[in-house]
């Protein structure tokens, strides 16, 4: 296994890269894209950083989807819509100051989710890294 950087226009790219041979041939396999980190070891202090602020994102807005919550009216929380609120489309009786109080809560349950999507995905990332770093090391 070893580090190549690769030259994409102006840019510099890293790949972790293993030769195996094939029919005779030696074959070049990408384990792992490093981005802009000539180390694996860097890329793995990165990615960590990364996902502990994508889960520390993600709770804050979690947070703040529970004091959305509680500025919604008892008859908006619902077990059967949306999220537990039901859909500000559906406007019955409700009044616009109500109203209001569904954007906030909705905002912050997508920004949560997108958090919490963008930190599995790191966590993917790194839980692959890591046993990379592990089979490199052995």
């Amino acid at each position: 296994m070893f580090v190549r950087k690769k030259k994409v226009g102006s840019h510099e790219y890293y790949q972790l890269v293993e030769n195996r041979r094939e029919s005779g041939k030696v074959r070049q396999r990408v384990l792992a894209h490093l981005g802009r980190y000539e180390s694996l070891e860097a890329n793995l202090e990165d990615l960590e950083r990364d996902l502990a602020e994508y889960r520390q994102a993600a709770r804050g807005h979690r947070e703040k989807q529970e004091e959305a919550r509680k500025m919604l009216p008892p008859s908006w929380l619902d077990e059967n819509s949306l999220g537990g609120v039901r859909h500000p489309h559906f406007r019955d009786n409700r009044t616009d100051a109500a109203d209001a109080n569904v954007s906030p809560y909705m905002r912050s349950r997508n920004k949560a989710d997108e958090a919490e999507r963008c930190a599995d995905v790191l966590a993917g990332r790194l839980k692959k890294l890591a046993a990379l770093k592990q089979e490199r090391g052995a």
